[in-house]
Formats: C-alpha cells, structure tokens, sequence
C-alpha cells in the first residue's frame, strides 16, 4: 500500500499529465496537445516509490461532466494520506474560472473540516513568472484571485514555459528543483477515509462558474489600479469576460 497518494485535479490545458509523467520519470499517462475535451477521461494511478500518482479528468467538459465527476470521487474513496494538487490556467492575464470552480465542487464533497491543498499555475510566461517572482503587488492580485472562492490556501506553485515541453505529446523533462520540492515536500497532507467522501456534483458545474466569474470580474473593478498597472507591463488585464476577451485588443 502507498504511503501517499498525490491526487492531480484540473481541466483540460493546464498540462497535468505532462507535469505528473515528469514527476514519475516516464511516461505513464496520455499527455500531449489537445483541445477541447482533453485527454484524460478515467481516473488512473500509478504507485512509485511508496506514491501512488492519481490522474483525473476534468469537470470543465459539458459532454463528460457527470463521468468526470464520478472518476474524481472514486479517486477520493480510495482512502489514506492525500496531497491535493488543483491546476489553475492563468491565461492571457486572467485566472480561468473553470478551475476555481473545480475546487469548489471537490471540497464539497470532502465531509471533514480543514482540509488543505495546493494550487499549481503551470505554464505562464516567462516574463510574467518574472513579474510574480518579486512578490510584490501583482503576485498578491494573482493570489487574491486563485483565493477568492470559498476556499483558500498558502500553498501555490508557479511554474513558467518549459520549451522543451511545449507542443509535445508523451514527453517527459527534469523538472526544477523548486518544483519538485515543493510538491514533495512543501504541499500538505491530508487523511481521507472513504466514509468521509460524498458524490461530487458534476451537473451545477457551469451555474457555479458563471458565479466564480463574476465574482472576479468584481474583485477586477474594486482593485482597478494594479490591474491597469498590469496591463502597462504586459498588455492584458488578469480577468476578462468573454465579451471582454473578443473586444481586447492587443498592441505590439
């Protein structure tokens, strides 16, 4: 039996597989490029060295929400020590609600008090990593974004581009120090029982994210001033609204 099951959650893009094929150091899980549906439709493990390492589909798909939401909950039953690692795609300047929203219907499923998690943004550019890597106000805006659900957490991760990554299937790289670390020792740990997992609810998945993004659609326009500083330095604002998104316009 593992001494520790690294439970992987997130939708499709954010590069979850590639990132856990790196932590194995080979390839076990179907990564690659793929839109829309992503590739990963069954919840699947692999045990290493006392880990066992659980790839999840996402929540995000409208055709295969329901399934999705019963291969996660049958992740969770399986009982024991669990890191929870959520993706969350920051793209084109904005924290996707998608993802905030999968960790919203995951935790509450979860029937005990304090559970602990952490977040990983994967793949955003090196010039924004820079920006972020200073801690100074756009790396809080970033944070109060990711956190500005029902749940929160200390424990975030982010990782910039990996070239040698980028538009690959099945490839697996050495992965930074940092970010090994931090998954193997800096993320918390939980004990979970079986008992202690109800269904999660896959079908008030789009109603809730519609919530989430207005949500930050509003914490956009309270704290205006860091956003437009932000645009200055990287000619995006953090979170646009799809009517947003098709009326930006991006100048060299």
């Amino acid at each position: 039996m593992a001494k520790e099951n690294r439970l992987f959650l997130s939708n499709p893009g954010t590069g979850k597989s590639t990132l856990i094929n790196c932590l194995i150091g080979t390839f076990v899980f179907q990564s690659g490029v793929q839109r829309g549906d992503g590739l990963t439709r069954i919840f699947q493990r692999f045990e290493t060295n006392g880990v066992t390492y659980m790839d999840t589909p996402g929540l995000a798909n409208k055709t295969f929400n329901e399934s999705a939401a019963q291969e996660i909950t049958t992740a969770l039953k399986q009982s024991g020590f669990f890191k929870l690692f959520f993706m969350v795609r920051f793209q084109n300047g904005r924290v996707v609600a998608e993802d905030l929203s999968t960790i919203e219907s995951v935790f509450d499923s979860i029937e005990i008090p304090d559970v602990v998690y952490s977040v990983i943004v994967n793949n955003i550019s090196k010039e924004m990593y820079e920006t972020l890597s200073s801690r100074g106000s756009e790396f809080d805006a970033v944070v109060a974004l990711i956190n500005s659900g029902r749940y929160s957490t200390r424990n975030i991760c982010f990782i910039p581009t990996i070239d040698e990554l980028t538009d690959k299937a099945n490839k697996v790289v050495e992965l930074p120090p940092r970010v090994v670390n931090f998954i193997e020792l800096g993320a918390p740990v939980n004990c979970i029982f079986q008992s202690e997992v109800k269904a999660i609810e896959g079908k008030d998945f789009q109603q809730q994210t519609e919530k989430i993004q207005e949500n930050l659609e509003e914490i956009r326009r309270e704290n205006a001033e860091v956003y437009e500083k932000m645009v200055g330095s990287l000619l995006l604002p953090f979170v646009l609204s799809r009517r947003e998104q098709i009326d930006q316009l991006i100048l060299d």
